[in-house]
């Protein structure tokens, strides 16, 4: 299919008919157009009274069409597409560059009318035309020198649908950098073969070992091992995904540049990996499963508080600077984000909110940290930032509970991970996992974000002989 697409001399992208929302949609587009990318002409439009008209906008990235794993290939290589809903149409670089203008006014559409929408603005930036990209980093067209390794397309389009879950994987295997080394696509493989295959070949070639970690919180209805990746993803979280690390810049290294120990045991079923044991989970708070919209807060205030209660009364209220890294997964800075760069600022607007609409939760006495408010802030604004805050961290604290190990280590781990599971690195994974031991094997339950050890600080300890390098069989 790669090459019909190449081929053609045009590609023809049917969005479906248009409805009331398209042509409001339409009209934002061309009132867009119209501005001739004049950003403070664009940045204008932004007004409470257009929110309609976002929505509509949101809605037309949201359809189908974006949303079919076969369509990234289609549209990677397409020398001219031209979209076409109902009766309009526009070139298809047309429509990436309203994407693009979404992503450059983020803060204007959140100060005027997504201030407590995360998702929704996110599907504004990267939705539709941009969810189709072919690397996690760049909107490019497809070339056969700067493909993208396969394990980048699988983690870029894991919320793809696909008729064939074998095509979750093999819709993208012509355009990777796999596509010699891959194999014979072969359909007579199921697709728990094929998704023990995939997760074998990636391994093998790279000598890295970050292909486990999109494993987390799934129903495994293929019954695979707990380091293979259902790329088909029947996610049990319908409302939101959760978060993985690999998105966060700069990268994470926890075993620094090592590369993978590893090899394969008992018919490919066992992943047989080195690392090491750095500590063990000894207390959990409750986890947060944010099951209906972010703005919806109270859930995240009182996990939260949760979070806030089991840190202070494992570590101490004296090291909060730990507590506000470490609750969100690290410093997060994405163009996206409504995270302070001021990591004090975390703090100071979760309690602020919690104060307005929760009072009972800080009762006298209650371990506060020290906060710092900006008085220059009108009070309006200061709220809507703490709605914004709040409702994006939301999105990042999802299924996933906060953790303290017996070292007194503070993490962000899977909500499965449990009293007495072990933190470890692995030889060639860019991030720390939990495992638990069973009679035999070690079943993997997720990656996790541990304070002071993201960038490698724990393999000095493995070099002092502080920790000690073990083989870990992971079924």
């Amino acid at each position: 299919m790669r090459l019909v697409y190449q081929n053609a001399a045009e590609v023809s992208v049917w969005l479906g008919p248009e409805d009331d929302k398209s042509v409001l949609a339409w009209k934002l587009m061309k009132d867009i157009e119209d501005c001739q990318r004049d950003m403070a002409a664009i940045r204008e439009l932004i007004e409470p009274m257009r929110e309609v008209q976002f929505t509509a906008l949101e809605a037309l990235f949201q359809r189908e069409y974006f949303w079919r794993i076969w369509v990234v290939q289609e549209i990677a290589c397409a020398k001219n597409a031209v979209v076409y809903c109902g009766s309009e149409s526009m070139p298809w670089q047309d429509l990436l560059n309203v994407g693009n203008i979404m992503e450059k006014v983020r803060d204007t559409l959140r100060d005027s009318i997504y201030h407590n929408k995360p998702a929704m603005l996110f599907s504004l930036m990267s939705g539709g035309p941009k969810n189709l990209k072919i690397a996690t980093s760049s909107i490019v067209p497809f070339s056969e020198n700067m493909a993208p390794p396969l394990l980048d397309l699988l983690r870029s389009h894991m919320g793809k649908g696909a008729t064939d879950p074998h095509d979750k994987v093999y819709g993208l295997v012509g355009i990777s950098a796999d596509r010699t080394s891959f194999g014979r696509i072969n359909y007579e493989r199921s697709p728990r073969a094929t998704f023990v295959y995939t997760a074998r070949h990636i391994i093998s070639t790279t000598n890295k070992l970050d292909v486990i970690c999109p494993q987390q919180n799934d129903d495994n209805r293929y019954l695979l091992p707990s380091w293979v990746p259902d790329w088909e993803r029947r996610n049990l979280y319908l409302s939101h995904r959760v978060v993985p690390l690999h998105v966060r810049r700069p990268y994470f290294a926890a075993s620094r540049s090592e590369s993978a120990k590893a090899t394969f045991a008992e018919d490919g079923e066992v992943l047989r990996a080195r690392g090491f044991v750095v500590d063990t989970i000894t207390t959990v708070a409750q986890p947060l499963y944010v099951d209906g919209p972010e703005s919806e807060v109270s859930p995240t205030l009182k996990a939260f508080h949760n979070w806030w209660t089991v840190f202070v009364n494992n570590i101490g209220i004296k090291k909060a600077d730990i507590f506000q890294q470490t609750f969100l997964s690290g410093a997060w800075a994405p163009d996206y984000s409504d995270f302070e760069k001021d990591l004090s600022q975390r703090l100071t607007f979760f309690f602020g909110l919690t104060k307005k609409l929760i009072p009972g939760l800080l009762k006298d006495g209650y371990p506060i940290p020290g906060l710092k408010r900006d008085d220059t802030i009108a009070l309006e604004v200061l709220e809507a930032r703490e709605y914004a805050m709040v409702s994006s961290a939301a999105l990042r604290m999802h299924a996933k509970r906060f953790i303290v190990s017996s070292t007194k280590l503070a993490g962000l781990a899977p909500q499965a991970a449990e009293e007495g599971d072990k933190i470890v690195v692995l030889l060639g994974c860019d991030v720390p996992v939990v495992m638990r031991k069973t009679d035999t094997y070690w079943t993997l339950i997720g990656e996790i974000y541990v304070d002071g050890i993201m960038y490698g600080e724990a393999m000095d300890g493995l070099f002092s002989r502080k920790y000690y390098e073990r083989t870990f069989d992971i079924r």
